[in-house]
């Protein structure tokens, strides 16, 4: 690419890097009198279906947006000049920061000072804090994204995570597949993220884990963990390390995103008060090695939960029953041992993260059982005669998947697009294009979109939006049975913007397990029910509380 001019205008001077759905390039702004130097990034989504191609092209202008928009409020964020397509790419060009990196520092210099280490973490705070008040997660926060800029020596956070996300999806053909479920960095991505639900607190922790890279001189998957609790070990690193520092990492790697600091305020303010002396009871953990276990295990995974279990043979793959948390380490250890590392660590965060006691949320949060439940419009069966169903305009090569759940159609599930209510009519219009149906809805004022086969033989989807300010009022997702449990649960905690409580988990999973059929709910402003219908699918209805 070296020497090639891009939209007749920007000239590659060199590569910088390559992902497996991206490259960035260094390149001249030939159109400027100074040729100034900027950073190309190619995006390079991947999609057989054209409807979501379409979702692609608007999700890319959306996101683009949003990185223009921080880009001018902030210093310490890469402006964004402009975007454009060429050859089916998607392009950004970004403002070029003259500076190190992070790592390229480590690299030269080995352990960062904790005096440096602290000034990092007190000048970025603020920018991430920013960042979460736009309702953005950066998703790769590490030390490769964390420039010094020469001129002030200040951090810049580079690299947004979340508009790859945005950019990602599926081909049918494996070998060329990328997907979004656990954008980000193994080694430096929170057990959340690591099952693509990314919370605030994702970010805190792999700015804590960048910040234990920088003082121990260590890779985080080249420290210990604690096998009772999932957290790293890292105190006997810095022996020295006895200020507020500590503390405040401590607490922002924590293996439960709800034990962390539930803001970037909050932990700037506990970085900004008076040093304690500290003392860590857990470093006697780290004197006992048969409670050890690498990070290397732990972080190198990939987020493949569906290819892990699709291509497990013999292994049983089910949350092992234990009566202590170490019993619990101790089983999936030599499970790992059996079935390989990717398998076995994925089950540790999976299951953690589905049992913990931790995660509570002070919610208007009720479970009630109902005896019975009539669905909304997803479960009506509608005559063939008025109106006339949408011509599908699927490819030939999607409309015709197997009816059998495969690798590449669950991974399809996590990509589709799935809008909460409170957005704009025409936002979904111009991500999914025409309705296959069009209905008045139940409810007065209230018209009713539906998305047949939006997933084929998978997914189903409706909306129902209010007639006078076209704004959506209720998203309805009808799952297949055949769809993974793993991946119901994905899908609404994304509808109620992950924010699930564990309690409401364990009942979406009595359902698809046909323990029981209905459940309602109520969380903040959503009401919602999730009920299996007479087709046997799995239906999924939020709204806003005011509006039925």
């Amino acid at each position: 690419m070296e020497g090639a001019l891009l939209n007749n205008r920007y000239r590659i001077l060199q590569t910088l890097g390559i992902g497996g759905c991206s490259q960035t390039f260094l390149a001249l702004d030939t159109y400027m009198p100074s040729e100034r130097r900027c950073v190309l990034k190619q995006l390079r989504p991947i999609t057989q279906n054209p409807r979501l191609q379409q979702w692609i092209d608007w999700q890319f202008q959306r996101e683009a947006a949003i990185l223009e928009q921080l880009g001018e409020k902030n210093s310490q964020i890469p402006q964004l000049y402009a975007y454009f397509f060429e050859a089916g790419q998607f392009y950004l060009v970004q403002e070029w920061i003259d500076g190190i990196t992070l790592s390229y520092k480590q690299q030269q210099q080995g352990k960062i000072s904790e005096q440096e280490v602290r000034e990092i973490l007190l000048s970025l705070l603020p920018v991430i804090d920013y960042i979460h008040s736009r309702n953005i997660i950066h998703r790769d926060i590490k030390p490769e994204n964390i420039i010094l800029r020469t001129v002030d020596r200040l951090p810049v956070l580079i690299d947004f995570g979340a508009v790859q996300e945005a950019m990602t999806t599926l081909v049918k053909n494996s070998k060329n597949t990328c997907f979004s479920m656990g954008i980000g960095t193994p080694g430096y991505m929170s057990p959340e993220q690591i099952i693509g639900c990314p919370v605030y607190a994702s970010d805190l922790y792999s700015l804590g884990l960048t910040a234990i890279s920088l003082l121990t001189g260590k890779a985080p998957q080249d420290l210990p963990i604690d096998l009772d609790t999932g957290e790293i070990l890292w105190y006997h690193e810095t022996p020295h390390l006895r200020t507020n520092l500590a503390a405040v990492i401590e607490r922002a790697v924590r293996f439960y995103w709800g034990d962390r600091f539930s803001s970037a305020q909050e932990m700037l303010a506990a970085l900004q008060s008076p040093p304690l002396s500290i003392t860590f009871q857990l470093i006697e953990k780290t004197n006992n090695i048969q409670k050890q276990i690498t990070t290397k295990v732990a972080n190198a995974l990939l987020p493949q939960l569906i290819h892990a279990q699709s291509s497990t043979k013999g292994v049983k793959q089910e949350f092992l029953p234990t009566k202590t948390r170490k019993n619990k380490f101790s089983k999936v250890l030599s499970l790992c041992l059996i079935a390989g590392v990717e398998i076995g660590v994925f089950i540790v965060a999976l299951e953690l993260l589905s049992t913990n006691k931790y995660f509570t949320h002070n919610f208007a949060f009720k479970l009630t059982e109902l005896p019975s439940s009539s669905l909304p419009f997803l479960s009506i069966k509608y005559p063939q005669s008025e109106p006339v169903a949408v011509e599908n305009k699927m490819t030939d090569e999607v409309s015709h998947l197997p009816k059998s759940v495969t690798p590449e159609s669950q991974k399809s599930l996590l990509n589709m697009p799935i809008f909460v209510p409170g957005i704009p009519e025409e936002e979904i219009f111009s991500a999914l294009g025409e309705p296959d149906w069009r209905r008045k809805g139940y409810w007065a004022n209230s018209i009713a979109w539906i998305y047949q086969d939006i997933v084929p033989e998978q997914v189903d989807l409706g909306y129902l939006f209010d007639t006078k300010t076209k704004r959506l009022r209720q998203t309805e997702i009808a799952l297949a049975q055949s769809v993974k449990l793993e991946t119901l649960q994905f899908v609404l905690d994304t509808l109620l913007r992950g924010n699930t409580p564990i309690s409401l988990k364990q009942k979406s999973k009595q359902i698809y397990q046909y323990e029981i059929n209905v459940q309602e709910f109520e969380i903040d402003d959503l009401k919602g029910i999730i009920q299996r219908n007479e087709k046997n699918k799995i239906y999924i209805g939020i709204w806003e509380a005011d509006f039925h």
